[in-house]
């Protein structure tokens, strides 16, 4: 079975996907604040990119 997925755009903060998080889902969070590429902490996924 796939493991569900969440994309937040514009989240620097990560708050608002943590209940998602904690309940076993993979979280994307999109801002340009964030790193370049991506940065993996649990089930979040931090991307630094432009969502243009």
């Amino acid at each position: 079975m796939p493991v569900p997925i969440v994309i937040s755009c514009f989240d620097l903060t990560t708050t608002l996907v943590q209940p998602w998080a904690e309940a076993g889902y993979l979280c994307y969070c999109v801002d340009l604040q964030h790193p370049p590429g991506e940065t993996r902490q649990d089930n979040i996924i931090r991307v630094g990119a432009d969502v243009r």
